[in-house]
């Protein structure tokens, strides 16, 4: 992976690479975003999943990625994994 634009980062707490991909991972991650409610505008810890909530209009982000060298498309690979985690704060 040469190079990966258009990612969210708002708060420096995910360590990227020069590339743009995370640091310290054995294979390609590429992190979309650091904190949805600063991409969604909205303070709640959930966005449009109860009736008596505002309507918020979802955010399309568009993330770009160069390779350094040719890729069939047909052995391109990817899984996507939507984990977002918003200002947890834990106490023991």
């Amino acid at each position: 992976m040469e190079e990966v634009a258009g990612q969210q980062k708002s708060s420096g707490y995910i360590e990227l690479n020069s590339n743009g991909t995370e640091a310290r991972q054995s294979q390609a991650v590429i992190p979309v975003l650091e904190n949805a409610n600063d991409v969604m505008g909205t303070q709640s810890g959930f966005v449009n999943t109860g009736q008596d909530q505002d309507y918020i209009e979802p955010v399309a982000l568009e993330i770009g990625l160069t390779s350094s060298s040719p890729v069939n498309p047909e052995v391109i690979f990817m899984k996507f994994y939507v984990i977002i985690i918003t200002d947890i704060e834990t106490t023991f």
